[in-house]
């Protein structure tokens, strides 16, 4: 008599042999895609892979298989049906190249531009390889001015004139003296919101940049990294305790009302238990508009990142009932 699988199929679905893909990041679609499914056991969702070359992997997908059961069956009626075209796409990397095509159906709710490869910050985690502070500039170390503007002018062509939100990363975005410029550029069209995705430290020194900001409060807002309170977490995701500069940053925003969203990075054993304390202190500043919850990702400097033991959305969402005292559980949260 045959054994019964040790888990539940969930879904089937395509995926990324991780062997094929760390050996030739640069190989074609069709030779690092593979079958895969979406498995169950132990209460949590796993995603299976099988490579003839590398053998079978199994990596954690979901914390929580409750929870992601429920958001699974989550669907939003279609706005509207755009037929598609075969001349649309163009295969990797060109597609990364040349950005999104003309006929480009899918509304742009973020428009996201890195706008430099610098950064002031040395993260071990950082998931873009942002250059650390000191090394070698390389010959191209960010976009000019001309064309950040030239791909916000497109972006407002191919959105009917009007950008929701404008988003400029990294990379450190504030490294760039000229970034006030850039805004000033980028507001000058329809774009409602430019956020700021930041570490915050030009914010904590620098009070002719926190002026311009106040200047533009009523369409700038700011994206601020802040992964918790323990010295320990901020060492282990930023390579140094810089927990006072960021309450530094949050409060100089605050006290110039300039509306701020806290980012937390998460991660697993780290700072998961500090998730309900960071909510808290967003709840408790006037200016703070939300928080955004990231579970880290094996990506850039993450070198140890271990895919079988990490935090992930439903778990997140699973802790904060008991980290807020029942005032946020996990079935608050939708798709």
């Amino acid at each position: 008599m045959l054994s019964p699988r040790p888990y539940l199929i969930e879904e089937y679905t395509q995926t990324v042999c991780p062997g094929c893909f760390e050996n030739g990041p640069r190989r074609s679609d069709e030779d690092v895609w593979r079958a895969g499914m979406l498995v169950s056991h132990d209460e949590k969702v796993w995603m299976r892979r099988f490579c003839a070359e590398h053998g079978e992997t199994e990596s954690l997908y979901e914390e929580d298989l409750q929870l992601w059961r429920a958001r699974a069956g989550w669907s939003t009626p279609t706005s509207q049906i755009i037929p598609d075209r075969p001349d649309n796409y163009a295969p990797f990397p060109a597609g990364y190249r040349n950005g999104l095509p003309a006929y480009h159906g899918q509304h742009t709710c973020i428009l996201l531009l890195n706008v430099t490869k610098r950064c002031n910050f040395a993260c071990p985690t950082c998931y873009a390889s942002a250059q650390r502070p000191g090394t070698p500039l390389p010959v191209i170390e960010h976009p000019t001015i001309e064309e950040i503007t030239h791909t916000v002018e497109v972006m407002l062509e191919r959105e009917g004139g009007k950008l929701g939100v404008l988003m400029l990363s990294g990379g450190e975005p504030t490294v760039r003296e000229d970034l006030p410029e850039i805004i000033e550029r980028s507001l000058q069209g329809n774009v409602v919101r430019v956020l700021i995705n930041t570490n915050g430290r030009r914010i904590a020194r620098d009070d002719r940049f926190l002026e311009f900001l106040k200047k533009n409060r009523d369409r700038v807002e700011i994206y601020l990294q802040f992964d918790g309170f323990k010295a320990s977490t901020s060492i282990f995701h930023r390579g140094e305790d810089v927990v006072d500069e960021k309450l530094r940053a949050l409060k100089r925003l605050n006290d110039a009302g300039i509306w701020s969203t806290l980012v937390m990075s998460v991660s697993r054993g780290i700072n998961d238990d500090e998730v309900g304390a960071v909510i808290k202190l967003g709840m408790d500043t006037p200016y703070c508009s939300g928080a955004a919850i990231q579970p880290v990702f094996g990506s850039g400097r993450n070198a140890g990142f271990d895919p079988q033991d990490r935090a992930t959305p439903t778990g997140i969402a699973r802790r904060l009932g008991a980290q807020t005292g029942g005032l946020i559980s996990g079935e608050d949260f939708i798709p």
